[in-house]
């Protein structure tokens, strides 16, 4: 415990400092002015505003037809190897001199 005695009072050093650091410069408040808005981003948030979708579809009668499809049950087919990774192939075990 003696051995570590130094290091747990740096440490607490270290956190009491970051603390007291935190504290002191937490009571600044930097006020942000948004700049003006213009060009490209203008345009772009004018040109979204302006598309209008045709929410028709969803009442009309081919669409309210659909119906979705029965699960597929895969339960009965063979699944691939149990490791993709490894080589088709035996590998070389015959030892050559």
């Amino acid at each position: 415990m003696m051995k570590n005695l130094p290091t747990i009072i740096i440490v607490l050093l270290v956190i009491g400092g970051g603390i007291w650091w935190y504290q002191t410069n937490s009571t600044e408040v930097v006020q942000i002015t948004p700049g003006p808005v213009s060009g490209p981003t203008l345009e772009l948030v004018a040109r979204i505003r302006n598309i209008k979708m045709d929410t028709s579809i969803f009442t009309d009668q081919q669409f309210l037809a659909l119906v979705s499809q029965p699960v597929l049950d895969v339960s009965g087919l063979v699944t691939g190897r149990p490791n993709p990774f490894i080589s088709l192939t035996k590998p070389d075990t015959t030892v050559r001199r």
